[in-house]
């Protein structure tokens, strides 16, 4: 041990030395002037437990491991180096464009770095075995948003990526890069696994895909044995943490060989409780909130068309004032240097055109609907015989001068259908010209009708309907006759031998004057049934 190290005081760094820490970032803090002694590692004056080596690691930063970190080497104490790991994410994005997160030594692979704010003086750095360099990009430094660059090859098991402005306060996420030199890989995420996600491990063989069988292990436990080199963890937990391996058994394209079987490289899956997150409310419109981010936060919204683009920016504030487009949306609370992580996606099926016609073609509907309820209402109203029927008026005219019209007064009850009773003038009023009530004969069901008349001048006299001895349901009907002068006789219809539901209907006739009628006899003679069944004649009307 050197002499002049026993009084060097220890002290901390922290590599990479970021100025803000985010949560998911992997930092190494380093005992300096420990000499290669044990080092007794502290945080917050305790110790931690399992930690002597010269380097510690924080393989993923999360809030709860703030603190004021020191070492001691040789009975000697460093002073505290303070950490604040913040619980959102750094403002620009850094990933992996083309290669695998883990990839055979030096392979080449492509970065992409994208900041909404612009790239304008941005520069990546790396870290690798123990320290950090930077990346110049070629060309010149565009104004844009968007950046792809490729770095050196990669010769050593591990490398960790990102980007800041200028003044290093702004900066972008990190990206791990891990390789391995055997033809099995085991493929792991760039960056931890946000517990409640779900991931895929994949089992790749450089120079085939022709794999017949794939076991998976963690932590040296068997999770799957089969023929799929995929293997699926869903709803990540923070028990997914660990160590993963794959076994695959395989035989290169072309090959007439035996079969091969080969273990990958164990990679370590590293899991994180998520940052902060913002919510999106659907109301009249799109709402974003951040209930639990300071009130100084602006928000910023972002559109996806198809679920393989990139998603772009797509307004500010925090209720979404633009057209809203068929596709996806989402939002993050954002300031100069850190923002929350996206929101849960709302889709939006229909464009504003699409809600026009919608609301139009609802619009035609009710219409056709309300039309076809009248339609079926009035066809329903017109099937129905009426109670009532339209019967004309009789009118008369009393002797004192007064006009009054008989009222048409329903016959039983509201059950029966088309049947009324005539009111006849007041009883004891009678006069020439009146009319009798149709007299009921002594059978049962045997009606007479009598025909009306009317006369303005001499005697005009009717007689009654008389029965014959006729069976029941036997109807006779006289026709109606009038007469303005003279005798004007009417001779009752008579029946003669026939059988029931046999009818006889004499013709109307009317005589003003002359032969027929006034002052004459005005005759008629019956109907005459001949022998044969169901057939009648009319007789001629013979005028005198």
């Amino acid at each position: 041990m050197n002499r002049r190290s026993l009084f060097l005081l220890s002290a901390v760094s922290m590599l990479p030395s970021f100025s803000m820490i985010f949560s998911g970032d992997t930092i190494y803090l380093t005992c300096d002037n420990s000499g290669g002694n044990t080092v007794q590692w502290y945080v917050n004056n305790k110790v931690i437990p399992g930690q002597a080596d010269q380097t510690f690691t924080i393989a993923v930063a999360t809030p709860d491991q703030s603190g004021d970190y020191a070492c001691g080497a040789s009975g000697r104490r460093s002073q505290d180096l303070s950490i604040s790991v913040l619980d959102y994410v750094p403002p620009a994005e850094l990933s992996i464009l083309t290669g695998q997160p883990v990839m055979r030594v030096k392979d080449a692979f492509t970065l992409k770095l994208e900041n909404d704010d612009g790239l304008q003086k941005w520069k990546c750095w790396v870290y690798k075995n123990g320290s950090v360099r930077g990346i110049g990009f070629r060309g010149s430094h565009p104004d844009n948003n968007t950046r792809s660059f490729q770095p050196s090859q990669l010769r050593d098991p591990m490398a960790i990526y990102w980007c800041s402005d200028k003044t290093n306060r702004t900066r972008s996420s990190q990206v791990t890069i891990r390789t391995s030199a055997k033809p099995v890989l085991l493929e792991t995420p760039p960056r931890p696994v946000l517990i409640g996600q779900n991931f895929i491990l994949k089992c790749i063989v450089w120079g085939t895909d022709k794999i017949l069988r794939t076991v998976f292990y963690k932590d040296e436990a068997v999770m799957q044995d089969g023929s799929s080199s995929t293997y699926h963890i869903k709803n990540v937990k923070a028990s997914s943490a660990g160590k993963y391996k794959c076994d695959a058994t395989f035989h290169y394209k072309g090959s007439t060989g035996p079969l091969s079987q080969l273990t990958s490289d164990a990679q370590d899956l590293l899991v994180q409780e998520p940052p902060l997150k913002t919510v999106i409310s659907v109301g009249s419109g799109l709402s974003c909130s951040c209930p639990e981010c300071p009130n100084d936060a602006s928000y910023q919204w972002y559109y996806q068309q198809q679920p393989e683009q990139l998603w772009a920016p797509r307004g500010s504030g925090r209720q979404y004032l633009q057209a809203m487009d068929p596709g996806s949306y989402t939002c993050r609370a954002v300031w100069t240097n850190k923002r929350t992580l996206m929101s849960a996606v709302h889709t939006n099926d229909v464009g504003p055109q699409g809600v026009i016609m919608v609301i139009v073609i609802i619009g035609l509907v009710l219409v056709g609907a309300l039309v076809a309820a009248i339609f079926l209402y009035k066809r329903k109203r017109s099937a129905q015989e009426p109670i009532y029927q339209d019967v004309p008026m009789t009118g008369v005219k009393p002797s004192d001068g007064d006009g009054g019209y008989d009222q048409l007064r329903k016959k039983g009850g509201a059950d029966r259908d088309g049947e009324y009773d005539t009111l006849m003038p007041p009883a004891g009023v009678k006069k020439e010209g009146d009319y009798e009530p149709l007299k009921k004969g002594e059978v049962q069901a045997d009606y007479h009708t009598v025909g009306a008349q009317g006369a303005e001048g001499g005697e005009a006299g009717y007689e009654a309907l008389k029965k014959g001895e006729v069976k029941a349901d036997v109807y006779h009907m006289l026709g109606a006759q009038g007469a303005e002068a003279g005798e004007a006789g009417y001779e009752a219809l008579k029946k003669g031998e026939v059988k029931a539901d046999v009818y006889h209907m004499l013709g109307a006739q009317g005589a003003e004057g002359g032969e027929a009628g006034k002052g004459g006899e005005a005759g008629y003679e019956a109907l005459k049934k001949r022998d044969a069944g169901g057939d009648y004649e009319t007789l001629a009307d013979e005028r005198k």
